[in-house]
């Protein structure tokens, strides 16, 4: 059985039903041919494998500093009772 997607849209309804009977296709194949022509256009993102070796010790440099970067923002060396008083208001 085919995979189904809804979408609760009016303007796409009537979008899709205006360019299905301009092919005299189906919504689907109408929405199906839109997908396709959007996704041609579509950037090609390199992914982790397109990288230089270089890129991917870049890679890896940076995704160390990132961890490092977040293990050390887990402690921001001040409190609430710092930046408010007792009052509630700012100091």
């Amino acid at each position: 059985m085919p995979k189904q997607l809804n979408i609760r849209s009016d303007e796409a309804y009537e979008r899709a039903h205006r360019v299905a009977k301009q092919l005299g296709t189906t919504t689907a194949e109408a929405v199906i041919r839109a997908l396709r022509n959007i996704e041609t256009d579509l950037p090609q993102l390199p992914t982790y494998d397109d990288l230089t070796p270089e890129e991917k010790a870049d890679f890896a440099m940076f995704k160390q500093l990132a961890q490092k970067a977040r293990a050390e923002a887990t402690n921001p060396g001040f409190s609430e009772d710092d930046l408010y008083g007792d009052d509630g208001l700012p100091k």
